[in-house]
């Protein structure tokens, strides 16, 4: 953040100089305010980024906890008295439920067709 604030500081001292040798005492007046303002707001943008900053690094250091929800059809099947399986395929991972009368449906599958959606 200081050498940010030096920055400005050797900014604002080259445009003050041009202000001062720039001929008409009027003009200099006015941009010498103009200069001012800018530098005020120059100052306030970096010290309001500055603090968006070290936000952004306190929760870059926070620990990312999943969401731990269960997955509603692996818990359907478990409820049913199923035990479940998993195959990998060129398409991804299928998930089986084994149920007690020794069917075998994929989960999801077993989930809608026991839970259908409400009808709109």
């Amino acid at each position: 953040m200081l050498k940010t604030y030096s920055g400005l500081y050797a900014i604002l001292n080259v445009y003050n100089s041009a202000c001062h040798d720039a001929a008409g005492m009027k003009e200099n007046k006015m941009s010498a305010k103009k200069g001012v303002s800018g530098a005020v707001l120059a100052v306030a943008i970096t010290g309001l980024l500055g603090g968006c900053h070290e936000q952004h690094e306190e929760n870059a250091n926070r620990a990312v906890r999943p969401l731990r929800m269960p997955n509603p059809a692996a818990v359907y099947c478990v409820k049913k008295g199923g035990t479940l399986s998993t195959e990998s395929t060129d398409k991804g991972q299928i998930s089986y439920c084994h149920l007690p009368d020794g069917s075998v449906m994929e989960e999801w599958e077993l989930f809608r067709r026991d839970n259908p959606a409400p009808k709109k």
